[in-house]
């Protein structure tokens, strides 16, 4: 308490500069925890439905592929429960896999009828490979874009400002420096992703260009940054995506 008396003196008296931290509160807060939520459950479907596939394959119960690609569907899901019935583990997982399924459902719904930041969430799902949902999550870590004044706080309030070191006046830029919301930028990569997979889209020619002289680890990073440069933009102009 007296150190932090002393530095509001001396910021004060403008001897020393301080910068205020933005904090959520009210409707922006219950939105960001909700959003946090939606992306544990499915943190822990995935984690679930990979328990499932590994106690089939060890107990020798399988899906036939043509049938049934996908493990994960009602209708796969349903053919597990009446085919492997006396296997009560995996059917209890089914069901655990099942019920958070409906509970992600539930929230997805509540997060759409959620009207908290509504004309950036239009703005962001403009941009092709963002839906509404990844809009929402993004905003409810973004929140205000003009609490970034410029391009590289933005990048760095998601960790992925790379770490500058100075050494006989030279600067050396290393890794990203991960100091963001973890769960933020996963949400980011998977946007990432999903950007790459829409026809002509930029943030994927970009991400191409890169992994002709970096690894795609790092031109996963630089598309992350690009993707970060095209929100930052269309929020500070208040204009949706237009496809050049």
């Amino acid at each position: 308490s007296i150190a932090l008396a002393r530095y509001l003196r001396l910021w004060d008296r403008d001897e020393i500069e301080l910068s205020i931290s933005y904090i959520v509160s009210g409707d922006e807060q219950k939105l960001r925890d909700l959003c946090r939520l939606r992306e544990e459950l499915a943190q822990e479907k995935s984690k679930e439905a990979q328990r499932i596939s590994a106690h089939m394959r060890r107990n020798g119960e399988y899906l036939d592929e043509s049938k049934y690609p996908s493990l994960t569907t009602d209708k796969a899901l349903n053919y597990i429960l009446e085919t492997y019935a006396d296997d009560y583990v995996l059917c209890e997982r089914v069901r655990s896999y099942a019920y958070l399924t409906m509970r992600c459902k539930d929230i997805d719904q509540k997060l759409k009828d959620s009207k908290v930041m509504a004309d950036e969430v239009e703005l962001l799902s403009s941009i092709p490979g963002i839906g509404e949902l990844s809009a929402i999550q993004l905003m409810s870590a973004i929140v205000d874009i003009d609490r970034f004044p410029t391009k590289g706080q933005f990048r760095s309030f998601f960790g992925l400002a790379p770490i500058v070191k100075d050494s006989g006046g030279k600067q050396h830029h290393g890794h990203i420096t991960k100091m963001g919301d973890r769960m933020v930028r996963h949400i980011l990569y998977r946007v990432v992703y999903t950007h790459m997979n829409c026809p002509n889209g930029h943030i994927k020619r970009y991400y191409e260009s890169c992994t002709s002289r970096m690894c795609k680890s790092k031109a996963r990073t630089a598309a992350a940054n690009k993707l970060l440069d095209l929100i930052y933009a269309i929020l500070k102009r208040g204009t949706p995506f237009r496809n050049c």
